[in-house]
Formats: C-alpha cells, sequence, structure tokens
C-alpha cells in the first residue's frame, strides 16, 4: 500500500522507516519519515507514521506531538481515519485526556462499528473514569461482537473489583480462563 503512485523515494522512506521500526531503531525510523514529510508533507502514511513513532516511547511530549500529527492527518484527503481516530485515541488516553479519548475511540467505532477492540477500548476509558454501568455496556457490547476475546469479559472483571463486587469479579475473570482453557 505504501508504493502506490507515490514517488519512489518517498515510499522508500516510509518503508525504510517501518523496517527501522520494527528492529526498534526508532531515531532511525523518525529520521526516514521526517525526510518522507521533508518530500510531501501532507502524505497521510507519513503523517500517520510518524504519530505512530512519537507516541512510541517519547513520554508526555511525545504523546502531544502524536496528537497533533493524528489531528492534522485527520484533515489530509486519503488518511485512514480509523487509523488515526484509534491512535488520536490511545495517544489522549495515555495522557490522561479521557473525555477526549473516548470522543476519538467513539470515532473510530463509528467507522468500524463490529470492532470489538474499539468497542472494548471505549469501555476501558468509561472505566478510568469510574462511569462504571457505561463501560459494562461497552464490555458487554465487544463480547456481542466477538465473544472470543478475552480482554471484555477482563474488563468485567475490573468493573465489579472496583465495586468491590469479589464474586461477580471472580465470576468473569473465569470467563477469561475458560477461553485459555484453564
Amino acid at each position: 500500500a505504501v508504493l502506490g503512485m507515490r514517488p519512489t523515494y518517498l515510499a522508500a522512506f516510509l518503508l525504510r522507516s517501518e523496517a527501522a521500526s520494527r528492529l526498534g531503531k526508532l531515531e532511525d525510523a523518525r529520521a526516514s519519515v521526517d525526510a518522507a514529510l521533508k518530500i510531501q508533507p501532507d502524505d497521510p502514511d507519513a503523517l500517520l507514521a510518524s504519530a505512530d513513532l512519537f507516541a512510541k516511547g517519547a513520554g508526555d511530549e511525545g504523546l502531544k506531538k502524536a496528537v497533533d500529527l493524528y489531528k492534522k492527518a485527520l484533515t489530509v484527503k486519503g488518511v485512514s481515519q480509523l487509523r488515526a481516530y484509534y491512535g488520536l485515541a490511545w495517544a489522549q488516553e495515555r495522557l490522561n485526556l479521557l473525555p477526549d479519548a473516548a470522543t476519538s475511540y467513539r470515532e473510530a467505532s463509528l467507522l468500524a462499528p463490529t470492532d470489538a477492540g474499539v468497542v472494548n477500548s471505549i469501555g476501558v476509558v468509561l472505566l478510568r473514569q469510574k462511569r462504571f454501568q457505561d463501560a459494562i455496556v461497552q464490555f458487554k457490547k465487544a463480547i456481542d461482537l466477538d465473544p472470543t476475546a478475552p480482554e471484555a469479559y477482563a474488563n468485567l472483571g475490573a468493573v465489579s473489583d472496583e465495586q468491590a463486587d469479589w464474586n461477580e469479579a471472580i465470576k468473569w475473570y473465569q470467563k477469561v480462563l475458560a477461553l485459555k482453557g484453564q
């Protein structure tokens, strides 16, 4: 997908960045993305790659830069809005901007309404906000979408823990273990 109709040098920088990132060489990956952005400042994949890299291991300042880049990417034609909203929400959540994260995850869920992971992420943010009943609704919706994914069951256990309902927590954690065959 990176090659497409892009200039060869731009595609090469993006591919090199991806390879360097997979090797854990984030400085090299960032340098490659920066070079790609110099060639084409509004390239949607380059903007998302840059945001993703800032979101990785760069502390709060990196996360803030990632938020800005995801927001910029959302204004560019041809960007994967799902990827941009999900990345934006993830960075906002790490910065403890929970209402913003919930909004961004909801935008992602509008683009992928059957994605249990996105729905579960909305629930996590609601749980962190102590909005237990709203979180429960999201976790149960995630289970309806994918009954084999353990995260939503575990998160229902976490809600029960927060509410000091230990028997209910055990029930949900047992479901996680049953999925794993334990």
